[in-house]
């Protein structure tokens, strides 16, 4: 392979693909039709507990707060596109219209210190499986399938995938597999990783951002508890 870059011009043996959700170039580009995504981040301040990880639904999406570092939170949602072009593709519409009819995120945003001037935004966001390997390129992380974000472990998957490939990459580097070898196995575990947890953390959080269901639904998980672990195991997958 040879990688031409604004640093210089790389050679290698394999190449790994591992920038994130976006493809860009001639990098392998998923062509299903699935509702697409905006994701929206602010750091705030605010009175809050450092040790509990909170999600609050809205109608077309969902918002999360966790602590971070020194006195500062982060608070960030996602949203369906859609929804926001119906606010007009304006944030702060967004966020007054729809996001505040929750009235814990109408407190949260009356009391927090907001600390940027305007928010991160992110866009075009799918949660599906993609390709681990398409045309002898091997994809990493998000790069290969986007977990949703309520179920957690995004970056505990791209060092899952890593850890994956690595092993099979020092076979093949010491000749023990051939290049084919290589492909199948890298592409049978990473289905055996991530293909089922992408799936259901998707279903999870097509339920979530369901007002009608939601509060079924978690009351369901709180009272029957090999139900809730039977969810965070399909979603977590196992240590490594």
């Amino acid at each position: 392979y040879r990688v031409v870059s604004s640093e210089g011009t790389y050679f290698g043996q394999l190449l790994c693909a591992s920038f994130g959700k976006f493809a860009f170039g001639n990098f392998y580009k998923s062509k299903q039709a699935i509702e697409n995504w905006v994701g929206v981040k602010y750091h705030i301040q605010l009175n809050f507990p450092d040790d509990t990880i909170a999600l609050h639904n809205f109608k077309g999406g969902y918002c999360g707060i966790s602590k971070i570092d020194q006195d500062k939170y982060c608070l960030c949602y996602l949203v369906k596109s859609s929804q926001l072009r119906k606010s007009g593709n304006q944030i702060d519409q967004l966020e007054k219209e729809i996001l505040q009819q929750n009235p814990y995120l109408r407190e949260i945003f009356a009391k927090a210190k907001f600390l940027y001037d305007k928010p991160l935004t992110i866009s075009n966001i799918t949660f599906s499986v993609k390709k681990p390997v398409h045309n002898h390129v091997f994809y990493l992380g998000d790069s290969a399938g986007t977990i949703a974000p309520l179920s957690g472990n995004g970056m505990s998957n791209a060092m899952r995938s890593a850890d994956i490939l690595s092993k099979h990459m020092i076979r093949f580097l010491n000749s023990e597999l051939n290049f084919n070898e290589l492909e199948v196995n890298y592409t049978k575990d990473w289905n055996k990783a991530f293909r089922k947890r992408i799936w259901v953390g998707r279903i999870i959080q097509h339920l979530f951002c369901k007002h009608f269901l939601t509060s079924s639904f978690i009351q369901l998980v709180k009272l029957i508890k090999p139900l809730r672990l039977m969810i965070i195991k399909q979603t977590h997958g196992e240590k490594f």
